[in-house]
C-alpha cells in the first residue's frame, strides 16, 4: 500500500511541476505604449506586440498582436480574470506541451495611466527586440 502511495505522489509531482520560464517579466506600460519582443524558435522568428488602451469599470482592456493576428481581451485583477493565454508555435508531435505565453494583470495607477502586467513565455529561446 505504501509504495503506491509513493508511485501516486511521484507521478502528481511529475504532471503538477511549473514550468521552465524561458522569458519572466514585470512590464510597466503607459496608455498606448508598445511592449515588443521577439520570440524564436529554430528557424521561426514571430514578433509579439501588445498595448492596453481603456481602463474601466475595473477592467483593462489590451491589444495583443502576434505573428500578424490581433487579439483583443480585457483583465481584471480578479483571479481567473487577471490573465491571458496564447498559445504560440505549433504543437510538435513529440512535445509534451506546446509553447505559450502568460500576460497576467497585476496593477495600475490611475493618476501616472501606468499599467503593471507580468510577462511569462515558456518556449526554447526569446531573442529581445533591439530597435
Amino acid at each position: 500500500m505504501s509504495k503506491f502511495v509513493l508511485i501516486i505522489l511521484f507521478c502528481i509531482n511529475i504532471f503538477a511541476s511549473s514550468p521552465n520560464w524561458a522569458s519572466k517579466e514585470i512590464i510597466k506600460l503607459k496608455k498606448d505604449e508598445y511592449y515588443q519582443k521577439i520570440i524564436e524558435d529554430g528557424v521561426r522568428k514571430k514578433r509579439l506586440y501588445f498595448r492596453w488602451t481603456l481602463y474601466m469599470n475595473e477592467g483593462l482592456v489590451t491589444h495583443l498582436n502576434y505573428d500578424g493576428f490581433n487579439h483583443q481581451f480585457i483583465l481584471y485583477k480578479h483571479y481567473g480574470l487577471n490573465s491571458f493565454r496564447l498559445n504560440l508555435l505549433p504543437k510538435n508531435h513529440y512535445e509534451r506541451d506546446p509553447s505559450f505565453l502568460f500576460l497576467i494583470f497585476k496593477d495600475i495607477d490611475i493618476i501616472a495611466g501606468v499599467a503593471t502586467l507580468e510577462l511569462y513565455i515558456k518556449t526554447k529561446e526569446v531573442m529581445d527586440e533591439k530597435s
